[in-house]
């Protein structure tokens, strides 16, 4: 692989790593600013449709613990390449 080659893909990298670093709290502040609307919506309590938002963190912490071992021992750009399609 030529240097210009290996350097746009480490950009290319950056950038995703990037973007999905700044996509996760942009979709949390939505969710939880559409929470009571949700609950009207799905005519259930507040506190039940909050009860969705504490499962999603926590699936999220359990996959980072996934992911994150997966990319020490691939290496990142494989696990992002995974997750993309």
């Amino acid at each position: 692989m030529d240097s210009a080659h290996k350097k746009h893909s480490y950009k290319t990298l950056v950038f995703f790593i990037l973007l999905i670093t700044i996509v996760m709290p942009l979709a949390m502040d939505e969710y939880a600013a559409s929470l009571p609307h949700m609950a009207r919506h799905f005519d259930v309590s507040v506190g039940n449709m909050q009860l969705s938002l504490t499962i999603f963190i926590f699936v999220l912490a359990f996959s980072q613990l996934i992911f994150g071992t997966m990319s020490e021992h691939t290496g990142r750009s494989k696990v992002l390449s995974f997750g993309a399609e």
